[in-house]
């Protein structure tokens, strides 16, 4: 989220994911535009972003995860909301959860599946350049999966 995200309500356009930055393809694809990139029921990252681009603040230069008073979402109001909504959860260990926690989510999965990915795809994905990412790929599938299935459920209702 530190990718999208502004750190501060004082946000510098050309850092912050702006509507500008998302292109809405013919092919119902989306080219989004990630300035600084760090080195169950599905849902539709291009219908979401349909979907918040119909009620959103037309100015391109606005960001596009603000909450309705226009606020911005910054990287503090997500993790602090974030851990707001899965402390029912979750209960107290949600502290230790931080915006980092979802950059494991990809390459864990990849990590099961040796016949489609092998370690360095890990790494390219992930955007590492040392074995760190064994480290976000230290649980066992199914530890992820129930863990995966609490913050659906969490975010389902």
């Amino acid at each position: 989220m530190g990718e999208s995200l502004p750190t501060n309500n004082k946000f510098n356009t050309a850092e912050t994911l702006n509507w500008n930055d998302i292109k809405f393809r013919n092919d119902n694809s989306i080219l989004i535009n990630i300035k600084f990139p760090i080195t169950g029921k599905k849902y539709c990252p291009v219908n979401l972003l349909k979907f918040l681009h119909s009620k959103a603040n037309k100015n391109t230069h606005s960001p596009v995860l603000t909450y309705n008073s226009g606020k911005a979402l910054t990287v503090a109001d997500f993790s602090k909301d974030l851990k707001i909504l899965l402390f029912p959860v979750f209960g107290p260990v949600i502290q230790f959860l931080s915006r980092h926690s979802f950059r494991a989510g990809i390459p864990s999965a990849l990590s099961n599946c040796p016949d489609i990915a092998n370690d360095n795809d890990v790494c390219i994905w992930g955007r590492w350049s040392s074995n760190s990412f064994k480290a976000y790929t230290k649980l066992k599938l199914s530890a992820r999966k129930n863990i995966f299935e609490k913050i659906l459920r969490a975010i389902s209702r």
